[in-house]
């Protein structure tokens, strides 16, 4: 009798775990498929600011050099989408640093002439737009291409390692289109930068410089002998 009952009791502690291990792997496959569901759609293209100067979005300034002019390309890379119109504005300074200026600049893309970019910025917050970056595309597989450039002139007094400065903003109006279909949601969109650069404090310097000179005589010296 003793034995019967041992067995019946295994057998039911047997069923309750075949039981929990079969919610726990609903619950798992539950959550997979929410997880799934959830994840944001797979990037069409990117849009990147690079500084001619530099190849990329980083450039470095002189905080006590004088403003000097700086050109940045827009650049479309698709990743997977033909874009075949778009009409874009790229921002600057919203953080009223003042860190550049814009000078001029001008579209790549015949739509049906490239056109000059005008800008407009605040007295009061000194952030600035550049509207009107438009055009159409015809592409012949995935390129990249440049849509437009824009020349800033820095002012180093007030460049600060904060983030990105400028960056590419889709504004009222504003559109990327495959077709007719908009990407603004389906887009990587890379800022640039204008940073501090690391210029050595004289001291520094001058210890460079009494270094190598010492090493030099001692060369000349070691040759003479």
């Amino acid at each position: 009798m003793t034995g019967r009952r041992k067995r019946g009791s295994r057998q039911r502690r047997g069923r309750s775990a075949l039981r929990i291990a079969g919610i726990l792997l609903l619950l798992a496959a539950a959550g997979h498929a929410r997880a799934v569901g959830d994840a944001p759609p797979s990037p069409l293209a990117m849009l990147e600011l690079l500084w001619q100067d530099t190849g990329t979005n980083m450039l470095f300034v002189d905080p006590s050099g004088r403003p000097a002019r700086h050109v940045l390309d827009i650049v479309l890379t698709p990743i997977d989408a033909d874009v075949t119109a778009f009409d874009l504005s790229v921002v600057f300074d919203i953080d009223g640093g003042d860190e550049v200026d814009f000078l001029g600049g001008h579209e790549s893309v015949a739509s049906p002439d490239p056109g000059y970019l005008l800008a407009s910025e605040s007295p009061d917050t000194l952030a600035g737009i550049v509207r009107g970056i438009d055009g159409t595309l015809e592409h012949d597989g995935l390129a990249t291409v440049t849509l437009g450039t824009i020349a800033f002139v820095t002012n180093p007094g007030s460049v600060a390692d904060d983030g990105d400065d400028i960056f590419i903003g889709l504004k009222d109006g504003d559109f990327i289109l495959a077709g007719d279909v908009d990407l603004s949601d389906r887009l990587i969109k890379n800022g640039a930068q204008v940073k501090p650069a690391q210029v050595p404090e004289p001291g520094v310097a001058a210890l460079l410089v009494a270094g190598l000179g010492s090493m030099w005589w001692a060369g000349r010296r070691r040759g003479s002998a």
